[in-house]
């Protein structure tokens, strides 16, 4: 875009934001044309020397008026030449996420030593004696089951349950150790019996030894399992001034359950979380102002840069 010196009367030029610089010419139709800033402290948005405009931070629609000069031969004359520029349309940041296709981030707690028996279909065993142990690793306490137990409106699991947990309590109490602190229990529902440890963790375990533990479980070894974190995902999102720190440690429904929770982890920093569609999320300052700053161990999964 150029300013013609020849004009006859003052101009009121628009610059669109298009381009770069506004050219303002030395010469122009054979004329000298020498230019100055009617207001000097313009010179922040005006480049006389190049004609490079500065539109950040200016307020819309902003009037810089131009002198100039044209002497050809021993005519001189002078112009005055408003520009009207608009203010720079900066939008804000935005950063867009790759594409998610798996929306598990869940956790897993640590669980206890935990084992089911087979279904228990007789509780009489006056007739058919079971005799096994239980060891947690440190004591191992005998069960014997030699009589008809009743059920009295309980379930077969139920009551054998019971009797286990009874031969576990009676062994703690024989060695005077408070029930507080004992490690195993026994319990039931249904028609099924179980045995668990109160510890949880790969260190919780359960033994059962003696001649009939394969007659109420097909094994005689469980564990426990350790918290599994391997799916939480982590990174920080930061506007210059505050920083969010993002933990996705659930399994979310969908993408408009992930920005949801991404929206109230970032309730700190002026970014917020916006839908692209079914696989991607946009993180948007909330000014043009902000820059976002994305860090962390798991940044790499969901950003390129």
């Amino acid at each position: 875009m150029e300013l013609v010196a020849t004009a006859k009367q003052n101009l009121n030029v628009t610059y669109n934001g298009t381009e770069d610089k506004v050219t303002l010419p030395s010469v122009q139709d054979g004329a000298a044309v020498t230019w100055i800033l009617k207001d000097s402290v313009q010179s922040s948005i005006v480049n006389i020397s190049t004609g490079s405009i500065n539109r950040a931070g200016l307020p819309a629609n902003t009037d810089v008026v131009l002198i100039a000069t044209i002497t050809s031969g021993t005519v001189s004359d002078t112009k005055e030449f408003t520009i009207n520029i608009q203010a720079e349309n900066i939008e804000p940041e935005s950063i867009t996420s790759k594409a998610i296709t798996n929306f598990d981030f869940s956790f897993e707690y640590a669980t206890q030593a935990r084992k089911e028996s087979k279904k228990i279909t007789s509780t009489d065993f006056q007739s058919n004696p079971k005799h096994f142990t239980i060891s947690d690793g440190t004591v191992t306490i005998p069960v014997d089951l030699t009589w008809n137990i009743p059920l009295n409106g309980f379930s077969s699991g139920q009551v054998v349950g019971s009797a286990v947990d009874s031969f576990i309590q009676d062994y703690y109490n024989a060695h005077g150790i408070n029930l507080g602190n004992r490690t195993v229990a026994g319990m039931g529902f249904g028609d099924t019996f179980f045995i668990t440890t109160f510890k949880t963790g790969s260190d919780a375990s359960i033994t059962l030894g003696g001649n009939d533990w394969s007659f109420f479980f097909d094994n005689n070894h469980y564990t426990g399992t350790d918290e599994d974190r391997s799916k939480n995902r982590t990174f920080n999102v930061s506007d210059g001034t505050n920083t969010a720190t993002i933990l996705l440690e659930w399994e979310y429904i969908d993408m408009d359950d992930l920005v949801s929770d991404l929206n109230y982890q970032l309730a700190s920093v002026s970014v917020t979380t916006k839908k692209v569609n079914a696989t991607q999320f946009q993180l948007v300052a909330n000014s043009a102002e902000i820059t976002i700053t994305i860090t962390g161990t798991d940044k790499s999964q969901f950003f390129e840069n």
